[in-house]
């Protein structure tokens, strides 16, 4: 299951959430916590909250790109381990679906190319590994 929390409900439980986040923030050299909370505030990044095999918080985005709008995967952090994250991953090309988007892209380590095959793989000029799956 996934639920969408409005802003009151992340900025109330910022401080789990937070928690469950920064290790995975601290991984990422475009973002802070500080700037994290702030893009949930104005609503330019939103928070999902996933209960089921895998308990987590998903932080994702819409941009639009000269393919279309992108679902993007930001943050997923919790507990469960990461071969448990494939239905997971398939909510969130559903919403990508339901959101009239043309794509799903996460960015992470080299090692998810191994759970999600189905998805192209890149490796940027900052040496993250970029993945994209078109949807339909």
């Amino acid at each position: 299951m996934l639920s969408l929390l409005s802003i009151n409900e992340t900025l109330q439980h910022w401080g789990e959430i937070g928690a469950a986040l920064e290790p995975a923030v601290k991984r990422d050299p475009k973002r802070d916590l500080g700037l994290v909370k702030a893009q949930v505030a104005t609503r330019n990044l939103v928070v999902w909250k996933s209960i089921g095999a895998i308990r987590a918080y998903v932080v994702t985005q819409i941009t639009s790109e000269p393919e279309g709008r992108v679902f993007w995967t930001i943050y997923i952090a919790g507990e469960g381990k990461p071969s448990e994250s494939r239905p997971l991953m398939r909510l969130l090309e559903q919403r990508a679906l339901e959101t009239g988007c043309k794509a799903h892209r996460f960015e992470g380590r080299k090692g998810w190319g191994k759970l999600f095959p189905d998805y192209e793989r890149t490796q940027g000029p900052d040496g993250r590994w970029h993945y994209r799956k078109g949807i339909q």
